[in-house]
């Protein structure tokens, strides 16, 4: 069965996702804008595979959610309220990070650096996530 959302709500300063496997997920704001997996956020690989990661700055208004797009059945994407829209938040990075922040309220926490190859997101292993250092992501 593909993982998909059946029902994406905000709820104050988290957002709820309903997975069609009877799963929960919750995320709290901030630690999703945190964990964004755009190369302006998270960094990029240069052709060696060192990834450069970026000096992220973050105003009151990078938290608050403005809104969000399903893309292609695959994806959720974000609109922040300080203008910031270009990540791209796979359903598979997703449910990971939810059972990694222990925002998942069923099912076994499964870490993200025993992920297979084929089941990783670039940002997938974002292993601060895990350890609850979320404002960190230098720590990768």
């Amino acid at each position: 069965m593909r993982l998909e959302p059946t029902n994406i709500q905000q709820i104050g300063d988290e957002l709820a996702i309903v997975w069609n496997d009877g799963m929960e997920s919750f995320f709290i704001l901030e630690m999703l804008r945190r964990a964004c997996p755009c190369a302006a956020c998270g960094g990029e690989p240069d052709v060696l595979g060192n990834v450069m990661r970026p000096d992220v700055t973050y105003s009151p208004k990078s938290f608050h959610l403005a809104g969000f797009d399903v893309v292609g059945g695959y994806a959720l994407q974000p609109r922040w309220a300080d203008g910031h829209g270009t990540g791209i938040y796979s359903f598979t990075y997703l449910r990971r990070l939810g059972q990694a922040s222990g925002g998942q309220a069923s099912g076994s926490l499964e870490p993200i650096h025993e992920l297979e190859d084929k089941d990783r997101d670039r940002s997938a292993l974002l292993v601060p996530v895990r350890m609850g250092h979320v404002h960190c992501l230098k720590c990768a």
